[in-house]
């Protein structure tokens, strides 16, 4: 039997910079459910986390949607509706133009 357990940890080195890891710890019992031995990996994530932060950072700097001047929030809210209508998909629109 295998069970393991994830964690995503920041280490900082001596000189201050960070370096990000996944660990995955897994223990592997026998049949009769003893613990035989841990078998752990380690694998850099530092570029991945970084790509992250970036992302979200853009898409939380970026402004959200809002009414033009002069237009009236009922407005704005009719013209964004067939971007929230569930009935035309992207998936719908392509099968509908491959018929």
């Amino acid at each position: 039997m295998l069970h393991n357990q994830t964690f995503e940890k920041r280490y900082i080195r001596k000189d201050g910079s960070v370096i990000w890891a996944c660990l995955t710890v897994s223990l592997v019992r026998n049949d009769s459910g003893v613990p035989l031995h841990f078998i752990t990996t380690v694998e850099d994530i530092t570029t991945k986390k970084l790509a992250e932060e970036k992302y979200s950072k853009a898409f939380h700097a970026s402004p959200s949607p809002s009414p033009s001047p002069g237009r009236t929030t009922e407005q704005f809210s009719r013209s964004m509706r067939p971007l929230r209508s569930p009935s035309v998909t992207p998936a719908r629109k392509w099968l509908a133009y491959h018929d």
